[in-house]
């Protein structure tokens, strides 16, 4: 009966939002993402009392989330990305119930790229986190080819083909208006994300002197450095800030050794 009320609320709060003009989707999804990046996080780290925390907000925000895309929009295939989407988002929370944070990790991954895939269905892309999400996901995979001695069996141009394909992902990023992303109060604008652009740009920069000198140790530091500033961008957009970030220390530069390992 008080699910039923909550909801019943929250259908008349929105409605009532309605009347005052169209809904700009992206919003919607930002404020969920903005629940959502503290909680995968704090999950990530192993912290549970901060992902439950975390997770009541992140609950509150998915139910609006909900029933604001049954109100606006038409039947479509977001649908399904949305039932898949509330399982993984089940099946998150009773991990963390069962203190397994580590289910839990793998369930929001989960949640993360069936919105990212919903969010495509609606033709929305324009969506800045989702092309941080797909950054992080390129240096990742970026990582674990230059720290593997053998480099997955990968010859050294096809590195080199990785790099530039992550730097093309972070070119198309940049390309992304983000006004939208300004508080609708107007008291605060976007956040200054001036600091982690130069932290990206300096990782880029070396990624390609280590691959140009052929030193796959510091090619691999480098990587992941950067992408450790990337997650501390992603970490700049969730609310409330999460009290630690890892990222990239202020740039510094590395000492090249001359001798060349291919």
């Amino acid at each position: 009966m008080k699910s039923r009320f909550l909801i019943g609320v929250l259908m008349l709060v929105v409605s009532s939002s309605l009347a005052f003009g169209p809904v700009d989707m992206r919003r919607v999804m930002l404020q969920f993402d903005e629940a959502y990046i503290p909680l995968w996080f704090f999950a990530e780290a192993g912290d549970l009392e901060n992902a439950q925390t975390a997770w009541a907000t992140a609950d509150q925000r998915w139910q609006r989330l909900e029933r604001t895309l049954y109100l606006v929009l038409p039947e479509g295939v977001w649908e399904d990305h949305l039932e898949r989407t509330e399982d993984w988002l089940a099946d998150a929370q009773m991990a963390m119930e069962a203190n397994r944070l580590d289910l839990a990790t793998i369930s929001l991954e989960h949640v993360r790229f069936e919105l990212i895939a919903l969010r495509k269905s609606l033709g929305m892309v324009d969506y800045f986190p989702d092309q941080l999400y797909q950054l992080h996901a390129s240096l990742d995979l970026l990582a674990e080819v230059a720290e593997d001695p053998k480099l997955c069996l990968l010859e050294w141009n096809e590195v080199e083909h990785l790099i530039h394909q992550a730097i093309a992902d972070w070119q198309h990023t940049q390309a992304i208006p983000t006004d939208w992303m300004h508080k609708p109060d107007g008291k605060a604008g976007a956040p200054e994300w001036t600091e982690y652009y130069e932290h990206i740009e300096y990782g880029f920069q070396a990624m390609l002197a280590a691959h140009d000198t052929g030193q796959q140790d510091i090619l691999a530091k480098t990587i992941i450095r950067t992408d450790a500033a990337v997650l501390a961008l992603i970490y700049a957009i969730g609310e409330p800030r999460p009290a630690a970030v890892f990222y990239a220390p202020t740039p510094a530069v590395e000492k090249q050794n001359t001798s060349k390992t291919f």
